[in-house]
């Protein structure tokens, strides 16, 4: 039983272990604020994954409200989504603003997403945060047919991310570094 906790226990941190920062790539930092209480854990296991999806694209994602100098792409986490608006979306982003909030995620219709899927719902916020904030640095609205900024995923989508398996493709990794490499890296 050891060898086997030790193996998937090996397996689950490969990804961030594979992925880890290099200090040449570039800087975006983005600043999260939650206006509802998100399950335990949660918040901070989102932005761990969704600094490796990142990462593995050779884009380091911090985290950091603080410094008011850095132009920080600014995420609101909204107990509720407006009555009328856009059934089925769970977030959404203004690429084209270049401050103030950018990206805003409803809690209400993420809940039950993230309690169908408890054991790796930081992951997948995580996922969505990544889909959300690359909108913003591609300063684009449009999706792909596949990979993590499709418009909408399917179930084999959510179960790739308990295994931080749902990627960038890789047109869209080379666009977002250019786009990160051509602005100011601090976004």
């Amino acid at each position: 039983m050891v060898p086997t906790k030790f193996a998937l226990l090996v397996v689950s941190l490969l990804p961030a272990l594979l992925a880890a920062p290099h200090p040449d790539n570039p800087v975006v930092f983005a600043c999260l604020k939650s206006e509802t209480y998100v399950m335990g854990g949660v918040l901070l296991s989102a932005k761990q994954a969704a600094s490796q999806i990142f990462d593995a694209i050779g884009v380091q994602l911090r985290w950091s409200c603080q410094d008011p100098a850095r132009n920080a792409i600014v995420i609101r986490l909204a107990a509720h989504a407006p009555r009328d608006f856009r059934k089925g979306t769970l977030a959404y982003a203004l690429p084209f603003a270049r401050e103030g909030v950018r990206i805003t995620a409803f809690y209400d219709r993420l809940e039950p997403i993230l309690e169908d899927h408890m054991s790796f719902a930081g992951s997948v916020l995580g996922h969505v945060l990544a889909h959300e904030i690359a909108h913003v640095l591609k300063r684009v609205d449009s999706h792909t047919d596949t990979g993590l900024m499709r418009a909408r995923w399917s179930e084999r989508d959510f179960e790739s991310m308990r295994f931080h398996a749902l990627r960038f493709t890789p047109e869209d990794a080379r666009f977002i570094r250019e786009c990160v490499e051509r602005e100011d890296p601090v976004q």
